[in-house]
């Protein structure tokens, strides 16, 4: 998924893995998403919030925020 200049995203329900690429203060709200394993990218004051149960590979640069929990 990807998310950029201001975009919006609220996700649900359950998936095995989640590919997110958020830039531009883009939200990507995935905490009501079940998910085994991600790849999260956040740059540019992009706001990502995730529930993962098994691996994350998160990345955040240039003002980007993650918030993960298990």
């Amino acid at each position: 998924m990807g998310l950029s200049s201001g975009a919006n995203a609220n996700l649900n329900g359950s998936a095995t893995f989640l590919n997110c690429i958020a830039s531009s203060s883009s939200n990507g709200n995935a905490k009501k998403l079940n998910t085994k394993t991600a790849k999260i990218e956040a740059s540019s004051t992009a706001n990502i919030r995730i529930q993962v149960d098994n691996s994350l590979e998160a990345k955040a640069s240039n003002g980007g925020n993650i918030t993960a929990t298990n």
